[in-house]
């Protein structure tokens, strides 16, 4: 009843959107992981961020 899905290409669009405000990588909150489409599709240049 409460399961929710964010499809691949929406996931993209948001990381590339971040990307392109500037976001290179840090701390990012998914406290609903569901199907972890935000984290299995995080841009590796995000996932290797060294602070």
């Amino acid at each position: 009843m409460n399961a929710h899905y964010t499809s691949g290409d929406i996931v993209q669009g948001i990381y590339s959107g971040l990307e392109n405000l500037g976001f290179n990588g840090g701390t990012i909150l998914e406290p609903s992981m569901g199907v972890g489409g935000f984290f299995s599709n995080m841009l590796d240049e995000m996932k290797n961020y060294n602070q």
